[in-house]
C-alpha cells in the first residue's frame, strides 16, 4: 500500500482508505504522529534560535551604550583634567592665581610630605601638581587601556591627597568636588583594569584547579 508524502517525504496519510488494513492504519497513525511531533520540535527549534539572536542583539546594544558611556566620561574627564592643569600653571587672570596659591599655601601645610620631615614650597606645589593633571589628562585623551589605566591611578591618588588635605584643614567647600571626581576616576580604573586583564581560558582555570 502507498502513502502520500507530506513535509520532508513523511508519508502524512494512505491513498485509499477502503482498501487498507488493520496494520496500515496502524502505521498511518504511527507516521501522522511522528510527522506532528516532528512539526513542533522543528517549531520550538526555530523559536530557540530566534530568541538566541534576539537575546545576542539587546546583549550587544548594552555592551555598546556601555563602552560609548565609558569614553564619553573618559573623555569629559581628560578635557577637564587638562584645563585644572593649565590654569595651574598658567592662570588666566592674576585673582585666580591668588586663589590657587591661598589654597595651596594651606595644602602644603599638610601635605603627605611633611611626614617625612619635607614641606614643600607652595608655587612648586601646585605647579607640580598641575603638571600631573595636564598630562594624566592628555594620557586619558589619547592614550591606550594601559595608559589610560596609569593616568586614572595617579589623578585617583591627587584626589585623595586633596581630600584628606581639606578634611584636615576643615575646608569642606570644595571637598564635594575632589569627592565627585574621586568616584568617577575609581570607576575608570576598575573598567580599564578589568578590561586591561587578559581573559582566562578554560583550559587555563583546569590547569590551576588541579
Amino acid at each position: 500500500m502507498s502513502f502520500a508524502s507530506g513535509h520532508r517525504g513523511v508519508p502524512v496519510c494512505p491513498i485509499d482508505w477502503s482498501k487498507s488494513s488493520g496494520s496500515s492504519r496502524v502505521r498511518y497513525i504511527f507516521l501522522q504522529t511522528y510527522l506532528d511531533v516532528y512539526k513542533q520540535s522543528d517549531k520550538n527549534r526555530q523559536r530557540g534560535q530566534l530568541k538566541f539572536i534576539k537575546v545576542n542583539q539587546s546583549s550587544s546594544r548594552s555592551t555598546n551604550m556601555a563602552q560609548l558611556a565609558l569614553h564619553a566620561l573618559t573623555g569629559f574627564l581628560s578635557l577637564v583634567y587638562i584645563a585644572m592643569g593649565v590654569v595651574k600653571l598658567y592662570p588666566v587672570s592674576q585673582q585666580m592665581a591668588f586663589a590657587v596659591t591661598r589654597s595651596f599655601q594651606a595644602y602644603a601645610k599638610v601635605c603627605p610630605t611633611v611626614l617625612f620631615g619635607y614641606i614643600p614650597e607652595p608655587q612648586k606645589y601646585h605647579m607640580t601638581i598641575g603638571v600631573w593633571e595636564a598630562c594624566c589628562g592628555l594620557a586619558l585623551l589619547v592614550g591606550d587601556r594601559e595608559l589610560k589605566q596609569g593616568a586614572s591611578g595617579i589623578l585617583l591618588v591627587i584626589m585623595g591627597v586633596m581630600i584628606t588635605s581639606n578634611v584636615i584643614i576643615k575646608d569642606y567647600s570644595t571637598m564635594f568636588f575632589f569627592a565627585m571626581h574621586f568616584f568617577f576616576l575609581s570607576f575608570l580604573f576598575a573598567k580599564y583594569r578589568r578590561r586591561s586583564q587578559p581573559v582566562k581560558t578554560e583550559e587555563e582555570e583546569n590547569f590551576k584547579k588541579e
